[in-house]
């Protein structure tokens, strides 16, 4: 069977990741994998991590995996990461867009990965192959989570190890916090838009 379209919109989903004991979670709010046909739209949709200051657990709000996903118009509010946009899947990922969303993180705002499926698939061609990130609004809260060694605003991830073909980014704007003082300073990479 098929997938055809999928919608996933107007959704809230509030006070995610409570986690006292600030362990670390592999977490993906909403986690798709597209198909080779059909459309699937995340679109609309507020995720708020823990206001408690417990929001380890808050890892990440969208993962897509494959092709033909449309990402756009959410409100993400106090995650460790926005987007986790991935061309790990069986076949290259194409036509995807991530466009007009409000990304108001602690760490990373999108990040790319282009990899095989599994370590034992063999696989030829791109991972990523056709991605639009337009018009996003980004936001690093870099003083408030400083247990990371990096904030970027859109990255391709240095551990991809299948290429990246037509990828356009325009149009978006990424700001950081301020930094008033030396707290930081072991975080060894911040940029707007790079490779780690």
């Amino acid at each position: 069977p098929g997938i055809e379209d999928i919608n996933i919109s107007d959704n809230r989903f509030i006070e995610i990741g409570q986690n006292p004991t600030q362990f670390w979670t592999d977490h993906s709010t909403i986690y798709v994998h597209g198909a080779a046909t059909g459309v699937i739209r995340i679109q609309d949709n507020l995720f708020r991590a823990a206001t408690d200051g417990h929001f380890y657990g808050a890892t990440t709000a969208i993962e897509t995996h494959g092709s033909y996903h449309i990402v756009t118009g959410n409100v993400v509010q106090g995650f460790q990461t926005g987007a986790n946009i991935t061309g790990v899947q069986r076949n290259d990922a194409q036509v995807n867009v991530v466009a007009n969303n409000d990304f108001d993180v602690m760490n990373f705002g999108i990040q790319i990965w282009s990899c095989p499926y599994n370590p034992g698939h063999i696989f030829s061609g791109y991972g990523i192959d056709g991605l639009k990130i337009s018009d996003n609004v980004i936001r690093i809260r870099n003083g408030s989570f400083v247990s990371t060694t990096s904030n970027m605003g859109i990255s391709f991830n240095g551990q991809s190890n299948l290429p990246f073909k037509n990828v356009t980014i325009d149009g978006n704007i990424i700001e950081y916090d301020q930094q008033d003082d030396v707290g930081w300073t072991d975080q060894s990479t911040q940029y707007a838009i790079g490779w780690i």
